[in-house]
């Protein structure tokens, strides 16, 4: 009967303490890249905080009420004088009667906005039930206009993707 020795170990179970070093040192090369990429993180998150609340102070000085929101912020009732509308995401689901400004990265219009709409994130989406009476203004990366917009679109925006939109009928 042979009995095995450390020397006969396979690689893969040997502890020797060049392979424990190797192995200590890839791991704390991995923590150092996790905690980098967390700061850099929070770096980007608190400067596009920073970034919404300078927004939002533009529109509280023209005169819109502020309404922030975490998450999904829903709107179903009626807004009826100037508000901007500060979230993650923000669903209007109820008419507004004035001007409206919607700072979040995604956003949907299901309603009727009687007034120009300042948007200013990444994606829009006007719903087909959905109808900008003014114009929209803003920066935006894509608007999905299956609705209608009838003022001028004058929005920066990246790519239009009209290819679901309802026939624009102005009253």
């Amino acid at each position: 009967m042979k009995t095995t020795g450390s020397g006969d170990r396979p690689p893969a179970l040997d502890r020797s303490p060049s392979r424990l070093a190797f192995g200590l040192v890839v791991a704390g090369l991995a923590l150092l890249l996790l905690a980098v990429a967390a700061f850099v993180g929070l770096g980007v998150q608190r400067q596009s905080h920073r970034r919404m609340q300078a927004a939002v102070l533009e529109f509280e000085d023209r005169g819109y009420e502020v309404v922030w929101g975490r998450g999904t912020l829903v709107i179903r009732e009626p807004l009826t004088r100037p508000h901007v509308l500060a979230a993650d995401r923000v669903s209007l689901q109820a008419d507004a009667e004035a001007n409206l400004a919607i700072l979040a990265p995604t956003a949907e219009i299901r309603s009727r906005v009687r007034g120009d709409l300042d948007f200013r994130g990444q994606v829009l989406t006007i719903q087909p039930e959905g109808v900008v009476e003014g114009a929209l203004d803003g920066d935006v990366q894509i608007i999905d206009l299956r609705g209608r917009i009838w003022g001028e679109i004058r929005a920066r925006y990246q790519f239009l993707d009209e290819t679901q939109a309802a026939p624009s009928e102005e009253p």
